[in-house]
Formats: structure tokens, C-alpha cells, sequence
């Protein structure tokens, strides 16, 4: 990455030098909403900050991600909703600290009102937030592909090999094996050098990823 980009997000160099989620978030909204994706990504978010989330609030994390991926029923729903719930107004109480307060919120946003969940989860680091907000933006490029680009994922790359291990990596959340998946896609005549720098990038890569969800033809709407 350049020089961090600061400011109205307007070009691709700026997309990718950018820290500013709200900004990103501008930039994404203007071209669809996908609820799927900011739920997933408020997931990754939420993961971020396991150790501060009690067990209600992790369980409630667990299932806004199964409802993102069609996985999980109304009465799922209506579990998280109310340990989110529950968990919030146990830990938000005089002397109770702000990064606890924080990560209990984020918990309930990921299933309430995803877009805003990362807020609090990069609160809930306390002095380490602007460090957070940092990898929470290359998490976001991670889920929401490059939105002044569109990428061709050229059948021809989806050989047994390549579809066997993008399917491996999103069934067993093993999605530090990217670098894998950039090989054998090389391996298969790809030489787009997006793609293959997304896959091979020492960002963090997570549930929703877009180049894995392109090779396995998962949604790309919410």
C-alpha cells in the first residue's frame, strides 16, 4: 500500500489507500447495498474482539453469521436479538468499562444494524482504535471487491483443483490458506494481477471474501 489516502474517496488508488470506513462505506452505498456482506463483515469485526464478549454476545455473533449465509431460522434470529439484548444491559452499568460496553455492542449491531457494528468493535480496543479501524479496512476490501473495477473470473480457472480448494477454505474457515488458492489458480492460467495480489496479500481474509465467493458462484447480492 502507498501513501494513506485521506479524504472523498473518488479513484481506485484512493479505494485502496483509504482507512476511512465511513468513507468506504459512502462509496459502496452509492453503488447497492449488500446486507449480506456487511453482515459478514461485521462478523470479522466482531471476532476481532472475542476475549472482551461474554458468552451471549458470542453466540449472538455466531448466528449473525449464519443468518448471513441463509443458514439461520426466525427463531435463531430472535435467539441473538435477545442474548445481543441481554448482554448489553448486563454489561452496561456504572463502572463497567467502555471496551467491554463497546464489544457487547458491536455484538448486537452485527445482528441489528450491521453497517454501524464496527464502530463499536474498534471502540472496544480503547487506545488501539485507530490501529483497529486500519485492519478493519483492509477486512472490508477483503468482502466487498474493488467498486471501481469490475473482476472477470474467467470460467476456465475454476478447475477441480482450484474449486476444491476454495470450497475447503470457506467450508472449514481456513481462509489464511488464500495464498493456496492464488497458486493453483496461477497454476490454471490466471494472470490477472488483481486477483492474484488479492489472494496472495498479508491482509487478513475472512467469511465472505470476495474472490472465494466468486469461485464458488456464491451471491454477490444480499
Amino acid at each position: 500500500m502507498s501513501d494513506l489516502h485521506l479524504g472523498p474517496i473518488t479513484t481506485e488508488q484512493d479505494w485502496f489507500n483509504s482507512n476511512d470506513l465511513e468513507e468506504m462505506s459512502r462509496v459502496l452505498d452509492e453503488r447497492s447495498y449488500d446486507s449480506r456482506r456487511w453482515q459478514l463483515f461485521a462478523c470479522a469485526c466482531c471476532w476481532r474482539i472475542l476475549p472482551m464478549l461474554d458468552e451471549r454476545s458470542r453466540r449472538a455473533v455466531a448466528i449473525a453469521e449464519r443468518h448471513a449465509e441463509g443458514l439461520a431460522d426466525a427463531e435463531e434470529v430472535e435467539e441473538a436479538l435477545h442474548l445481543a439484548h441481554s448482554a448489553v444491559l448486563t454489561i452496561w452499568q456504572p463502572g463497567t468499562s467502555a471496551s467491554l460496553q463497546s464489544a457487547a455492542m458491536a455484538a448486537h449491531y452485527a445482528i441489528v444494524l450491521p453497517q454501524r457494528s464496527y464502530h463499536y468493535a474498534a471502540r472496544a480496543t480503547g487506545g488501539g482504535e485507530d490501529a483497529e479501524r486500519r485492519v478493519q479496512a483492509d477486512l472490508l476490501r477483503d468482502v466487498f471487491a474493488n467498486p471501481y473495477r469490475a473482476v472477470h473470473l474467467d470460467p476456465a480457472w475454476r478447475t477441480p483443483t482450484v474449486l476444491a480448494i476454495a470450497a475447503d477454505i470457506y467450508q472449514n474457515d481456513t481462509f489464511a490458506e488464500l495464498p493456496v488458492l492464488g497458486d493453483a489458480l496461477e497454476d490454471a492460467g490466471c494472470d490477472d494481477p488483481i486477483i492474484l495480489g488479492h489472494a496472495r496479500h498479508t491482509c487478513p481474509h475472512v467469511r465472505g471474501c470476495w474472490l472465494v465467493d466468486g469461485l464458488l458462484a456464491r451471491t454477490l447480492e444480499g
